[in-house]
């Protein structure tokens, strides 16, 4: 009888081992599935983080290059204002002149510094347009890949 009890004892004893041997190896499995969640998540997050700084750049160029062209644009605005003001001025004076009975020329002091303000006005026009032309043509082309 003490034999069968020392017989149970170490049955009972194997048994305890393989059931703890049982629960660190479920143990370990579920720390493996969970670093394998944890690498799968942080890559899925990375790749996240790393799409969002990529559009968030791309938006942020897209809004600053739209601010400088919007910039340029007022201020061909700006210049045809005052291109057609001083058109205006030349006719008036065209239209004194003549009113008077003097003759109209284009040495004429007054005439000749107004059409000096008109060149000078589209020559600033002319540089905001190819900015604003430069500023598209960047865009279109190819940039190195990040």
């Amino acid at each position: 009888m003490l034999e069968d009890e020392n017989v149970e004892d170490e049955n009972l004893t194997v048994q305890q081992e393989d059931s703890a041997e049982d629960v660190s190896s479920d143990s370990k499995n579920k720390e493996s599935k969970f670093e394998n969640f944890k690498t799968k998540f942080f890559n899925f997050v990375d790749k996240g983080v790393s799409a969002s700084k990529k559009g968030l750049k791309k938006a942020g160029t897209a809004i600053s290059e739209t601010g400088t062209k919007s910039v340029h644009k007022v201020e061909i605005a700006n210049l045809n204002s005052k291109f057609n003001d001083s058109c205006k001025k030349l006719g008036n004076v065209v239209y004194e002149k003549f009113k008077e009975g003097k003759t109209v020329s284009s040495s004429d002091s007054e005439i000749s510094e107004i059409y000096g303000k008109l060149d000078s006005i589209k020559a600033e026009i002319a540089k905001h347009e190819e900015i604003i032309k430069s500023i598209g043509a960047e865009k279109s082309e190819p940039k190195d890949a990040e």
